[in-house]
């Protein structure tokens, strides 16, 4: 954090170094602060200080998922092998919920799928050209992959993973070696991407009440 120091040296232009000392310096030291949860041997008094107690309208990971998912009004349907994105009928599929490894699973990989869904022409109208011609397909994956780790992060998605996409890795990377600039389009994507699902992100219910009563 910025402090000051001040000190006289002697000798010619000590006047000068005396005026500067006198005027302050600021020094930017590093500090690195630490979770207590990440540190053993605390006496209990400093780890009861640094737990705070949750607040009763937090919302958990996967209901904030499901508040982008119901808002974005996409049409969903379960019941399939894997899940994808079908752009000629606009609508996103996913395995039933109990072939996922968990809830967050299932919300991590829907989440990837709805980025998908912000490609159609009524939405983004994501279209690539013929800068990466048959590569387009990977590249579009490489804007989900980006995207959905944007979502996932704004609900708070940690530590989920998208199930069944780590086949596109391999393809991602041959697109980044072929294009080296192709990160930033990329990036430049999936932030509009997120920035389209945020907007349309469902009220809490707590949230919902209040501005029901503001109003």
């Amino acid at each position: 954090m910025p402090t000051t120091s001040s000190r006289k040296t002697g000798g010619r232009g000590g006047e000068a170094a005396d005026a500067g000392a006198r005027a302050g310096v600021l020094l930017c030291l590093p500090f690195w602060p630490f979770n207590v949860a990440q540190i053993d041997g605390l006496p209990l008094e400093v780890v009861d200080l640094g737990v705070a107690a949750p607040a009763a309208n937090v919302q958990g990971p996967v209901e904030r998922a499901m508040r982008l998912l119901g808002g974005c009004d996409a049409t969903i349907r379960h019941g399939f092998d894997r899940a994808a994105y079908l752009p000629a009928l606009g609508e996103i599929r996913l395995p039933w919920p109990r072939q996922f490894t968990s809830p967050e699973a299932q919300c991590a990989t829907a989440l990837h799928e709805l980025v998908h869904w912000t490609r159609h022409p009524g939405r983004l109208n994501r279209r690539f050209g013929q800068r990466f011609g048959d590569a387009a397909y990977a590249f579009e994956e490489l804007v989900a992959e980006l995207g959905s780790a944007f979502v996932m992060a704004h609900c708070g998605l940690v530590d989920a993973t998208v199930e069944g996409h780590a086949a596109y890795i391999d393809a991602s990377l041959q697109v980044l070696r072929g294009d080296r600039t192709a990160i930033f389009t990329a990036a430049r994507l999936a932030e509009e991407a997120f920035a389209f699902i945020a907007a349309r992100e469902m009220p809490a219910l707590g949230e919902s009440a209040a501005s029901a009563e503001d109003a």
